[in-house]
């Protein structure tokens, strides 16, 4: 198995510190704050071995990329069940979209 990746763009009214607060307010995984040249700033999770998440953009508009690597510990079905259940309503996210991942 390969690593594999996809992205979903979404609006949500939260500015950058708030998306970190709710995110870890909100559980089940533990985000933290960094910067790259690739994202600029940028929360990240490693909510299982071989899997990441990183949520990018700006106020209103985000970007929430998951990278399954070929060892990943939760399934895209998995990830998706807690986004959509869970973090995407917690965080009022709207007009959730694909969109293409950046790496």
């Amino acid at each position: 198995m390969s690593t594999s990746g996809y992205a979903l763009a979404f609006e949500c009214a939260l500015d950058f510190d708030a998306l970190y607060d709710r995110l870890n307010e909100v559980g089940p995984w533990s985000w933290r704050g960094t910067e790259s040249d690739t994202y600029g700033d940028y929360l990240t999770a490693r909510p299982a071995e071989d899997v990441t998440l990183r949520i990018f953009g700006e106020k209103p508009e985000w970007v929430i990329q998951v990278t399954l690597g070929p060892d990943a510990g939760l399934s895209r079905d998995e990830v998706d069940d807690v986004l959509n259940g869970q973090i995407f309503p917690a965080l009022g996210a709207q007009n959730i979209h694909p969109t293409d991942t950046v790496y």
